[in-house]
C-alpha cells in the first residue's frame, strides 16, 4: 500500500529508504526537493536515476486536495471553497474580501466545531 511522503521527517524516510533497499543519503535528497525545491512529482526529481523515481512512484504518493464545490455570495464578494481529501473528508476555506484588507479562513480540521455562521464544516457534503 502506498503511502504519503511529504508529512515524514528526515530521519523517518532514512528508515523507510533503508528498509527499502535506498541508501540512507537518498532520503536527504528527495527531502530536499519536496521541501526546500517544492517538488511533488518524482519524476522531476532528476538528481535521481529514472528506476529509483519509479521505484518512489511505487511506494509513496504526493496526497490532492480537490475543490469539490464553490459558493459565491449574493451579498458581498465572499466566496467559500469545499474541498475534498484524499480520505474524502471535507475541509473548507472562505475568502472575505472588505474595503481595506482580505481575509481567508481555513478549516484545515475535518468536522471543525467553531461554530462560525458561515461556516459549513460540520455539515455532510456529497
Amino acid at each position: 500500500m502506498k503511502q504519503t511522503i511529504n508529512d515524514k521527517t528526515i530521519e523517518e524516510l532514512e528508515k523507510i529508504f533503508l528498509d527499502l533497499g535506498f541508501k540512507k543519503f537518498r532520503a536527504k535528497q528527495v527531502f530536499r526537493q519536496i521541501h526546500v525545491n517544492k517538488i511533488n512529482d518524482f519524476s522531476k526529481m532528476t538528481d535521481l536515476s529514472k528506476k529509483m523515481r519509479e521505484d518512489l512512484d511505487k511506494y509513496f504518493y504526493f496526497p490532492k486536495i480537490k475543490v469539490v464545490k464553490e459558493f459565491k455570495s449574493n451579498l458581498d464578494k465572499t466566496k467559500k471553497y469545499l474541498f475534498e481529501l484524499d480520505d474524502k473528508n471535507i475541509i473548507e476555506a472562505v475568502f472575505m474580501e472588505y474595503n481595506n484588507r482580505n481575509t481567508i479562513c481555513i478549516s484545515s480540521q475535518v468536522g471543525c466545531r467553531m461554530g462560525c455562521k458561515f461556516c459549513a464544516s460540520t455539515k455532510k457534503w456529497p
